[in-house]
């Protein structure tokens, strides 16, 4: 098939030329379309999965929501979210009040956490200025930890309750 391929050229459902094709150029072709191919699928699976979870003890793929953003000045939230497992379900709850970030710097709440088991990750992305002035992610100032089956249930009940409806994004 490599070998004896040939190029029909139509106009109007009519045959008007026929080019048979070179066996050693038909072999590279075929080459690098199975190159394309590899490199693409790769590509692919790396976009998807790049920032994905993954949970050992289930055996799958963690979900990912981000729940809150709140501005980088505000250091009294900062310090109860690193320590939000030692918080109440009221106090986790407080929290998420309305903040309005606009262009400033800021931390981007996301939490990862598993269907079957609980388990979880909290990760304060930490949103900064570069030095052009666009806001993107400053991986030395963002922070993630584990966090525990009783914080991830109550961050996903008042995921469900509609917190977010509450937050200015």
């Amino acid at each position: 098939m490599v070998e004896s391929r040939t190029i029909s050229f139509y106009h109007r459902s009519r045959t008007i030329g026929e080019v048979k094709g070179n066996a050693v150029v038909n072999w590279i072709f075929f080459i690098i379309d199975g190159l394309g191919s590899i490199f693409g699928s790769v590509m692919a699976y790396w976009l998807v999965l790049r920032d994905a979870k993954y949970c050992n003890d289930c055996k799958r793929y963690m979900k990912k929501k981000s729940i809150l953003k709140f501005l980088a000045t505000d250091i009294d939230r900062t310090i109860k979210f690193q320590d939000i497992d030692n918080l109440s379900s009221d106090e986790i709850k407080d929290l998420f009040l309305p903040t309005n970030v606009g262009k400033n710097e800021h931390y981007e709440i996301i939490v990862y956490w598993c269907q079957e088991c609980d388990k979880g990750y909290l990760k304060m992305k930490y949103m900064g200025k570069n030095s052009k002035g666009k806001i993107e992610e400053n991986l030395s100032k963002s922070k993630e930890f584990e966090i525990s089956s009783y914080t991830v249930r109550t961050l996903c009940d008042l995921s469900r309750n509609g917190f977010r409806d509450k937050v200015v994004v």
